[in-house]
């Protein structure tokens, strides 16, 4: 891949880089997991870590900063993760599933909440670890997360196969609004709404 750009006269050429293209057979299309919540009372999980990597996130470039701590690429825990996600679907236990990346866990949560018009209640209490800011939890972009839903009737199968993989966060609900606590703390109660307009037309820090 090599691509040239010019702007004022000025011609700007990014190195050759070699890129990577997949494709993968399905052998049935219905079997399909999509990113959107699929029913009120759905357990929502988050698959992964995260770590203090604000680094050149989406949230930092908001306030014009870059940040030290970038997301590292930690290879052997990706790939176990992976491993035991495909494990998991392969016993249709997911309901839905969406990788957790520019703004992190918030953005990932409101995205996932837009396509059946579902909202969600969450406590970052349940597991976090307590050494990391607000902002790590919601905004930090560390690699191989992913949001998924759950029903509840296959909670016990499904955390029993994920071991300490899963971390639950709270529950999908028939509301459209999407309330994040930590602990008695409220920390966001938007309408599916509200964040959906802010997600189509840009956020602007004043």
């Amino acid at each position: 891949m090599k691509n040239d750009f010019k702007a004022d006269g000025v011609k700007i050429s990014v190195p050759p880089t070699i890129l990577y293209s997949m494709a993968a057979k399905i052998p049935d299309v219905r079997h399909v997991v999509t990113s959107e919540f699929k029913a009120a009372g759905d357990l929502v999980y988050q698959l992964g870590a995260t770590y203090n990597e604000l680094g050149a996130s989406e949230f930092y470039r908001l306030f014009n900063q870059l940040g030290a701590n970038v997301p590292q690429v930690r290879k052997t825990e990706a790939r176990n993760l992976y491993l035991k996600v495909m494990q998991v679907n392969c016993h249709r236990l997911i309901e839905s599933s969406h990788d957790l990346s520019d703004g992190g866990l918030a953005v990932t949560l409101a995205e996932c909440a837009f396509g059946g018009n579902l909202g969600a209640r969450i406590d970052l209490e349940n597991f976090f670890d307590k050494s990391l800011s607000l902002n790590a939890l919601l905004f930090a972009e560390s690699h191989s997360r992913f949001v998924v839903t759950v029903k509840p009737a296959n909670r016990m199968l499904f955390e029993q196969m994920m071991g300490s993989y899963a971390h639950f966060l709270g529950m999908v609900t028939k509301e459209p609004q999407l309330q994040i606590w930590q602990g008695n703390r409220e920390v966001v109660n938007l309408p599916v709404v509200q964040l959906l307009e802010a997600w189509n037309n840009g956020l602007n820090v004043v």
